[in-house]
C-alpha cells in the first residue's frame, strides 16, 4: 500500500479527520474519539491558545497529565507554527524549573489554562501552519552538569524518520498503537504522529497506569491493538500478566529501543502475539529523529551476545570512527556517528554543545557524534557495545551518572558522591557510594526525588571512608562495583533461612528488609522490580501471584503470607492467586 507522505507531523492528521472523519483517532478509558470529534477539540484548543498569545515559532512547555487534551494541545501548539515542550507531571518541581528557565519558553499551559477552552472552533484550514523547517518540539535528556539539555527537532526531521517506518513496516489505517511512553520520551512522537498520519488508533492509557501492566493487557486486549512501541523493561513487565493469560492475538509487531533487549524476550513475544508476528530491534539517540536503524528479529543465533543493532533506516547513515578514522572492518570498534535527514537542529540555548555533538566532516556533511561504541558485523549489521562515557540506558532513558553524582553532593554532610550502574546490560540498577557525614538512607532518597525524575532515583545508596582511584587518579568505577557485587554476595550466603519472598524482594531491591510491614514500594520496588519478583516465584516456586495481589497487598509480610500458602498448598502442582 503506498502511503502518503506528509511533511509535517500534524498535517497528515487533519487530512485524516476529512478523508475518514467517522474512523476512531483516540481512544482513552471507555471514550472513543472520532477523527471529526478530536480535529474539533485540537481546533478549540489552538484558537484558545492563540487567544493567549501563542504564535508562530514561539516555545511552549506543556505540563498536562496523560489523555486526549494533552494531545489536542501538542497538536494544537504545531498547528500555530509553535514548539512543544513536553513535561511529565512526574518530574520533579526543580527539574520542572530548570526546563523552564533552560529552555527560555515563552508560554507554560497546564490543564487549568485550558479549562476555559472556546466552545466555537474559530480556527480554520487556513490558519493551520505546515512549514517543514519549524521546530516541531524539543525534550529534555539527563545532562552531566546536573542541568539537563534539550535537544530541538524540526518537523521535517521527525517526520523522515517516521515516514521511512510507516512504509518499511506497512502501518495503515488498520493499525492502532497502545501509548506506554511518556511524552517527553521521543517514542510517544512516533506514537502519537505516526498512527494518526495514517489514520489509524491511538489507545491512551491513564497515568495512573503508566507503569501497570495489567492494565496495558486490558487496553490490548480490549481495543485490538496491533502494534507495541516501547523500551524492552516495558515489554518484560507486559510479557509477565500476557504469558498467564490468553494471547494478545491482535499483536502482530513489535518496535522495542533504547536499551539492550534481553535474549529471551523474542521467545516470550511469540509466545503471546499474533502467528507470523514481527519483532523489531531499533536504535538510534532524541538527537536524530527518533531511530536510526532496525534489525527484524527472525531467530536468536546461538553466537549472539546481544541482538543487532541493524543497518540505517532509509536516509539515514552510520560511520564507526575511532582516532579520527572511519572503520569499516569488521570486528573493530569505536564511536558510532549518525548522519543523513533526520539530524535535530541541535540543543536549544547552547551552541557550544551543539557544535560539540553536531560536527561536519571533510566533505561537509553533517554528524551526530552518539559516544555510543559499536562495530560492524561480517554481514554489515552493527553490534552496539555500550557507552564511552558515564552515561547509561535504563529502562530506555538516557542518564548521566555525572547528573546523580552532582544532585547527592549537594546534600549537606556529603562530601563526595560516586554513581555506577550494576548488574547485566539487561537489568541495571543505579547505585551511589558517598563519603562524609552518613545520613538516612530514606532521606537522601526524599532529598533527590524533589530534584531527579523516578527513573534516576538510585535503588541503594553505600558509606565507605573513601572512594578508590584508578592509575590515572580518577574514580575506579569498576573498583567500586566489584565491592558492591562482595556486599551483594555476603548478604546472599546469610540469608538461607530467610523467608522466599524477603529473600527475592531483598535481591531485587538491593536492600535488607528488617521491617516485614514495610510497603515494597517504599523499599524502593517499581513495576519492573514487581514484574521480576512475579517471574521469579512463577519459575523458581511454581507459584503465580499477579500484579493486582501485590498492588492490593503491598506489604512483605501480606505477600510472604500469599506466598507460603501457595507454596505449602500447591502439593505439587502450579498454585495461584
Amino acid at each position: 500500500m503506498q502511503l502518503s507522505r506528509y511533511k509535517t507531523l500534524h498535517e497528515g492528521f487533519f487530512e485524516n479527520s476529512k478523508k475518514n472523519p467517522e474512523s476512531i483517532a483516540v481512544v482513552y478509558e471507555d471514550e472513543r474519539i472520532t477523527y471529526k470529534d478530536f480535529s474539533d477539540m485540537v481546533r478549540r484548543t489552538a484558537a484558545n491558545l492563540r487567544k493567549k498569545g501563542i504564535s508562530n515559532k514561539d516555545k511552549v512547555v506543556v505540563v498536562i497529565e496523560r489523555g486526549p487534551q494533552q494531545l489536542a494541545t501538542y497538536i494544537a501548539i504545531m498547528s500555530i507554527g509553535a514548539v512543544y515542550i513536553p513535561v511529565s507531571i512526574h518530574q520533579p518541581l526543580n527539574r520542572k524549573q530548570q526546563i523552564i528557565e533552560d529552555s527560555k519558553a515563552d508560554f507554560l499551559i497546564e490543564s487549568k489554562d485550558l479549562s476555559e477552552a472556546e466552545n466555537e472552533i474559530q480556527f480554520n484550514d487556513e490558519d493551520i501552519v505546515t512549514d517543514e523547517n519549524n521546530s516541531a518540539y524539543v525534550i529534555y535528556t539527563s545532562g552531566s552538569t546536573g542541568i539537563p539539555k534539550g535537544v530541538e527537532m524540526s518537523h521535517k526531521a521527525a517526520m523522515n524518520t517516521i515516514n521511512e517506518v510507516t512504509e518499511l513496516f506497512d502501518i495503515d489505517n488498520n493499525d492502532s498503537i497502545l501509548n506506554v511512553s511518556s511524552s517527553d520520551f521521543d517514542l510517544s512522537v512516533f506514537d502519537f504522529y505516526a498512527i494518526l498520519s495514517v489514520g489509524g488508533t491511538v489507545v491512551l492509557i491513564r497515568d495512573e497506569d503508566y507503569r501497570n501492566p495489567g492494565a496495558w493487557y486490558k487496553a490490548i486486549k480490549e481495543n485490538g491493538v496491533t502494534i507495541w512501541n516501547s523500551a524492552p523493561a516495558l515489554m518484560e513487565m507486559l510479557s509477565a500478566v500476557a504469558n498467564d493469560k490468553d494471547n494478545l492475538s491482535s499483536l502482530r509487531l513489535a518496535f522495542l529501543s533504547g536499551d539492550w533487549i534481553p535474549m529471551g524476550l523474542f521467545d516470550k513475544w511469540n509466545g503471546f502475539s499474533k502467528a507470523g508476528s514481527k519483532f523489531v530491534s531499533l536504535g538510534g539517540a532524541t538527537e536524530v529523529g527518533i531511530w536510526s536503524n532496525y534489525f527484524v528479529v527472525d531467530e536468536v543465533k546461538d553466537e549472539w551476545v546481544s541482538i543487532p543493532y541493524g543497518k540505517a533506516l532509509p536516509n539515514q547513515e552510520f560511520c564507526i570512527v575511532s582516532d579520527g578514522k572511519v572503520i569499516e572492518e569488521p570486528g573493530k570498534s569505536g564511536e558510532l556517528w549518525i548522519g543523513g535527514r533526520s539530524l535535530a537542529n541541535g540543543y536549544i540555548n547552547d551552541e557550544q554543545k551543539t557544535n560539540d555533538k553536531f560536527v561536519y566532516d571533510d566533505c561537509h556533511k553533517r554528524w551526530y557524534k552518539t559516544g555510543d561504541l559499536g562495530q560492524y558485523f561480517p554481514d554489515g549489521n552493527i553490534e552496539f557495545l555500550g557507552r564511552l562515557d558515564n552515561q547509561i540506558k535504563l529502562r530506555g532513558h538516557r542518564i548521566e551518572l555525572g547528573e546523580i553524582e552532582n544532585k547527592v553532593e549537594s546534600i549537606e554532610g556529603v562530601a563526595a558522591a560516586t554513581a555506577i550502574a550494576s548488574g547485566d546490560k539487561f537489568h541495571k540498577e543505579i547505585i551511589v557510594f558517598c563519603t562524609g557525614k552518613e545520613c538516612e538512607e530514606a532521606k537522601l532518597a526524599d532529598y533527590l526525588k524533589d530534584c531527579l525524575p523516578e527513573y534516576s532515583m538510585p535503588s541503594k545508596y553505600i558509606y565507605t571512608d573513601s572512594l578508590p582511584l584508578n592509575q590515572n587518579g580518577k574514580i575506579d568505577r569498576r573498583a567500586l562495583e566489584e565491592k558492591y557485587l562482595l556486599i551483594v554476595k555476603t548478604k546472599d550466603d546469610s540469608d538461607d533461612d530467610k523467608n522466599v519472598v524477603v529473600r527475592e524482594l531483598e535481591k531485587l531491591t538491593g536492600r535488607t528488609i528488617d521491617n516485614l510491614d514495610e510497603d515494597v514500594f517504599k523499599l524502593g520496588a517499581d513495576s519492573l522490580t514487581i514484574a521480576k519478583f512475579i517471574e521469579r516465584m512463577r519459575t523458581e516456586y511454581n507459584v503465580t501471584i499477579s500484579f493486582n495481589t501485590v498492588f492490593e497487598n503491598p506489604t512483605v509480610r501480606d505477600l510472604a503470607d500469599i506466598a507460603m500458602q501457595l507454596i505449602d498448598g500447591a502439593d505439587g502442582e502450579e498454585g495461584e492467586i
